[in-house]
């Protein structure tokens, strides 16, 4: 798409220059809100709308609602970002970046650091419950980033810090594959289900006495178990889960 113009009432801050996108890639624009100003640029507008997924879907985040929240006309988010693809794509690495930052380089202590990072993953997942959703639902950009020069994918650095941290317990190649997979698997489903409200404690007083109005002749686990599961919560699911698979991943690091 091309570049906007300026409208009326936007002036760069800068000197005259001349016509097109500064080879830095970025530009300084003032933008009136009230008395205050913003300074725009394509990262400070990713950053933004990565904030707003804290209470939007990722899939519903449009240009005309990233521009009416900053008070500007979506032709001036289309200066900096050239379509919808690359929106969301730049959300999602803001997102990986924030998960990315967690880990640090292998210490000798596989489990807590694994431990402490999908801790980690799933509490930013709750907080941009907006990103996480869109994860679970879509297959684009899980891994792959619409990056600009001199950026850093960090789905991709994530992935290498989580593969490298299982492939210190002397996985095979395979293993590292699957461990990897199944937990992220977990803490992204983990949290799109709290996101939803998908647990049982969500909606334990009905789901108990559905449970309960069944025949116990014909049911009797059901009855048995009624009360344990119409209490289960996203956080004990998911450190139980969490427990199981590296428990499993110690077994496979034995073998």
């Amino acid at each position: 798409m091309k570049s906007a113009k300026p409208k009326a009432g936007i002036s760069p801050t800068s000197s005259v220059r001349r016509p097109g996108r500064p080879t830095s890639g970025r530009i300084l624009m003032q933008v009136g809100v009230g008395s205050a100003q913003q300074s725009l640029s394509r990262l400070s507008i990713l950053e933004h709308a990565f904030d707003l997924t804290r209470v939007y879907s990722l899939a519903d985040l449009s240009f005309s609602v990233l521009a009416n929240d900053l008070k500007v006309t979506p032709a001036l988010i289309y200066y900096y970002i050239k379509d919808r693809d690359s929106l969301i794509s730049g959300v999602v690495n803001l997102f990986a970046k924030a998960r990315a930052e967690q880990l640090g380089v292998p210490n000798g202590d596989w489990r807590t650091q694994i431990e402490a990072m999908s801790r980690t993953i799933f509490a930013l997942n709750q907080r941009y419950s907006g990103v996480a959703t869109y994860l679970v639902e879509h297959n684009r950009f899980r891994l792959f980033q619409i990056v600009a020069e001199g950026e850093i994918n960090y789905s991709l650095a994530l992935f290498e810090q989580m593969a490298r941290l299982l492939q210190s317990t002397g996985l095979s190649p395979e293993r590292v594959a699957m461990a990897y997979h199944l937990l992220m698997q977990h803490v992204v489903s983990s949290s799109a289900a709290q996101a939803r409200h998908q647990l049982p404690s969500d909606h334990a007083a009905f789901i108990r006495t559905k449970l309960l109005e069944t025949p116990v002749d014909l049911f009797p686990a059901v009855h048995y178990v009624a009360d344990a599961f119409a209490q289960l919560s996203a956080i004990a699911a998911f450190e139980e889960g969490l427990a199981l698979l590296l428990d499993g991943i110690s077994v496979w690091s034995k073998v």
